[in-house]
Formats: C-alpha cells, structure tokens, sequence
C-alpha cells in the first residue's frame, strides 16, 4: 500500500467514526440546533397504546447549564424523525395561560405522547437564536358548538373517544330546563361511537357533577390549541351560601379545565377552586352517571381499588329490575383512588382515577351503586381545617377501556399517580460544536 493509499483510508475512517462535517456527531438529527438533551421514557404498559408524557420545564432547564435556549428554536426528534410536541405554560400558581407566552419558565411543561409498550428514546434540541415555528398536525378535535338551545358548548374528541362540555345554562337559573342541569360538566360522552349518557332518560344522567353553589358561569374558552394537548375550561364566579341566620359559610370561584391528548382515549379535568369564604370543615362531593355499554344491564361489572386491593362486584348477582337503584361500595378513606365500570359481553367500558393535588391533603371517600338508570360514582374530598383564602385542586382522568382486565386498570392508574413525566430519565447536555 502506498503512503497516499494510506493516508486516503485513514481520512475515510475518520469521516466514519467522527464528527459530522459540521462537528456534530453523527446521529444529530437538527444541524441548526446547538444543543441537545436525550429524553429516556421507560416502558409503561397498562391500559394505553400511546402514553401522554408531562416533563416539567425545571426538569429539563437542570440538564441544560450555561446553554442558553428559545422557546421557537426548540425541536423533539425520535429515531432521527420530528415527533409532534407542545410547551404547556403555567403561571406561579399552577394555572394553564393561554398562548401568547414565549418565555420557558420552570413550571412550564414539555407535552408529547410515544408508545406505551416499549422504551422510547427521544432528544429535545434546541439553540440560543430563535427559529420560525413549525405547524405539525393534530388528531385531537376541538369544536365549538352553537346551534339552538343544546347543552354542549365545546366538543372534544381524541383516539374514538368525545366529550362535550355546558358552559353557561339558561338566563333563568332557576327554570327546571335540561340546560340548567349539567353546568360546568360532560353532558355528552361517546366511547367507540356508542353514547354512554342518555340524558333524554333522565336530565341528571351526566358526567363529572360537581359540589359547587354557581352564581354564573362563563362560556367555555379554549385555553391550549397545541397538535398534541388541547384545553378548554369553564370558570364559575361563586354564590355566598349562609347559614339560617345569615352567617356566611363558604364563597368559591372554580375553574374547571377539560383536555384531551393526541390518539389517545381519555380526558382529563382539572379543578382549581378558590375559596373565597370558607368554613373550616367542608366535604366537597362529585358525581358521574353514565353506562359501561350500550346501557346498564346484568353484564356490568364494577372493579373498585379503593380498599388498596382490587375488588369486583357484578351486576348479575343483583335484581336490578325490580331494585331501581342500591349500593355497591361506601368506602369512607379511600386507599387508592380508581374504579371502573365494564361491560363483560360487549367488552368495553370506561375507567375512573381521581385524587387531591395541592398542599392540603383531605380525606378521600368514595360510594358506587346504580341509580337514574345507569351506574353511578360519588368520589368525596373531605377537608376539616380550610381557612380562606386558600386555593384546593382536585384531579379526575377518564379513560375508555376495551379488551383489558382489572389488573391493566390498576396499574395504569399507579402509572397515573406516578405522573409519566417523573418516570422519564433526562440525560447530559450534548453539544453539536
């Protein structure tokens, strides 16, 4: 072999090995990005195919030190491809902001969604100099609703599942009309195209009821228009209640925030409840009516994990045509907060979590049975030491449910409480140059 053979082959293995001609290495998939940061989420499997994933902004900005980076310029790639992604942000208090914000601030959140049945790896880029947004699509559906005097505001749909969303109910609130009943709640619900509430049965059957005493409530406002996460919510200005002798007991403001994931089938509230006025003990109680199937009937099947272990009741050892309605669960401190309601035959139903999210921590109840033609859960936050002004949280996912058994309902709730976004490891800052 010649010197110059020599010296040509060596040149070829250093272009194979090293650097890109950029000085990147050669898997960096955005040469106009600086720096990266891998993202690591581990295999998650429950009852989702595809997992929404939070990372708070703090999270990430601690793998990031002296690199400075702009909210345009960031870019998510998985196996050298873009992946559709979104920044959440959040004021001080935790409350969601409407777009408009370009700053990354520590309670900000990194939103994407990957699969759920393996480990995924992920690099998030980014550079000091701002670069033009890109437009990615969105398979969460949002619409708004306005024809005649029909209880659904906003319409939400993701991964064959769709909520609709009241606002504000008649100019008469005190008229006994179907748009009176369901304020500030899911009013529809359909779960692989079959609606699971029949308010036409009965105008209390809907999802989501809440404790709170309304004086208005707005008209529900898209909060997050992003291609991976989108919010609307419902603010209700509160009413003074008192007691017989004029004495005032309690005063709250709620905002109820409604959201939905790309392709996957579940929806989440959030509730921020300002108490304004406030007793020291209060025991706040929400309720969901809807059916399992196509309606309640002897294949239904509750699984409860309140107990801390998993529970079944079925429906068929109940004579639930001649008793209209009775009790399954009162369960007064709740150990882990999910149950299910699943329709053994058609093999389909929908999961309920719930659980208190704030600095106070109250005693959590739950009660389950049937009644109004469709099964029903009662979930209760019990606080005996409030002082005002204070502000509690309170969350709820639910999830539809198809060929899974109660153990897959388990531990997507313990993946839920865990948060996906806790789970994931983030990795050391690499630099492109």
């Amino acid at each position: 072999m010649t010197r110059s053979q020599w010296v040509l082959m060596l040149c070829c293995a250093l272009l194979w090995c090293g650097p890109g001609a950029d000085g990147a290495p050669d898997n960096w998939a955005d040469h106009a990005s600086q720096v990266r940061v891998p993202i690591v989420v581990p295999l998650q499997r429950g009852v989702l195919q595809r997992r929404p994933v939070i990372v708070p902004w703090a999270r990430i900005a601690a793998a990031l030190p002296g690199a400075e980076v702009k909210l345009s310029s960031l870019r998510l790639f998985s196996d050298g491809k873009l992946l559709a992604f979104q920044v959440d942000h959040r004021d001080a208090d935790g409350n969601l902001l409407p777009a408009g914000n370009v700053t990354l601030d520590p309670q900000d959140e990194v939103v994407f969604v990957c699969p759920a049945d393996r480990q995924t790896t992920l690099y998030l880029y980014g550079s000091a100099e701002p670069r033009p947004a890109i437009t990615y699509a969105s398979s969460v559906q949002m619409t708004a609703v306005r024809q005649g005097a029909g209880r659904v505001h906003y319409r939400l749909s993701s991964g064959d599942l769709s909520i609709g969303i009241q606002g504000a109910g008649a100019l008469d609130l005190n008229a006994t009309t179907p748009i009176n009943l369901g304020r500030g709640s899911v009013v529809e619900l359909k779960w692989r195209g079959q609606s699971t509430i029949w308010p036409r049965m009965n105008w209390a059957v809907y999802m989501n009821g809440h404790p709170f005493a309304i004086e208005r409530w707005q008209r529900v406002k898209v909060i997050v228009d992003g291609p991976v996460h989108k919010v609307v919510a419902v603010q209700g200005i509160g009413k003074l209640q008192t007691d017989k002798d004029g004495v005032a007991l309690r005063r709250v403001d709620v905002t109820r925030y409604f959201s939905m994931f790309a392709d996957c089938p579940l929806y989440d509230i959030e509730d921020a409840i300002e108490c304004r006025e406030v007793q020291p003990k209060w025991v706040m109680t929400y309720t969901d009516r809807f059916f399992a199937g196509r309606s309640r009937d002897a294949n239904d099947v509750l699984w409860d994990g309140s107990a801390g272990t998993t529970r079944q009741f079925l429906l068929a050892d109940k004579d639930i045509k001649t008793n209209r309605s009775g009790s399954l669960v009162d369960n007064k401190k709740v150990a882990s907060g999910w149950c299910a309601w699943y329709d053994t035959q058609e093999e389909s139903g929908l999961a309920v979590f719930y659980r208190p999210d704030g600095i106070m921590v109250p005693t959590v109840g739950f009660e389950a049975g049937w009644e109004l033609y469709s099964s029903v859960n009662r979930m209760s936050f019990q606080y005996d030491d409030l002082q005002a002004p204070t502000t509690l949280r309170h969350r709820f996912r639910i999830v539809g449910l198809t060929e899974v058994d109660s153990k897959d309902v388990a531990v997507e709730h313990t993946l839920w409480v865990d948060d996906a976004g806790d789970s994931v490891t983030i990795g050391q800052l690499e630099r492109s140059r």
